[in-house]
């Protein structure tokens, strides 16, 4: 049997410790190394969910904007078509043919009142 002296053994036990040593700093350099991706990472998350809530926000803003910008565009249209129309007849009527346009449509022989009773309420008058 061979037998190692027992000078050798210390030793070896010693490198043993060292290299386990060694290994677990790296084992914990590694996991600190870890954890601070981790927080990297869930900060990263937290603001591409901020930036999703944002983007959303705006996409809805920008759909809100559009229906306005198609509403304003039909009002415009339709003044603008009015106005055509009204243009003609006060034409018309300067020309003497004003007869032609049915009364009802005629801008011009429309009364005040009428007009403004829509947007007032209806007032007794004294006599």
């Amino acid at each position: 049997m061979l037998q190692t002296p027992q000078a050798d053994i210390p030793d070896a036990e010693s490198s043993i410790q060292g290299a386990m040593h060694t290994e677990l700093q790296v084992i914990k350099a590694e996991r600190d190394r870890l954890r601070c991706e981790l927080v990297d990472i869930r900060a990263e998350l937290t603001d591409h969910r901020e930036l999703q809530s944002e983007l959303a926000q705006t996409r809805a803003r920008i759909v809100s904007q559009d229906r306005e910008i198609a509403r304003l565009s039909t009002t415009l249209d339709r003044a603008r078509a009015r106005a055509r129309t009204n243009n003609w007849r006060r034409i018309d009527i300067l020309l003497g043919h004003a007869e032609e346009w049915p009364k009802s449509n005629n801008p011009l022989s429309r009364s005040k009142t009428r007009h403004r009773s829509r947007h007032t309420p209806f007032r007794k008058t004294r006599m």
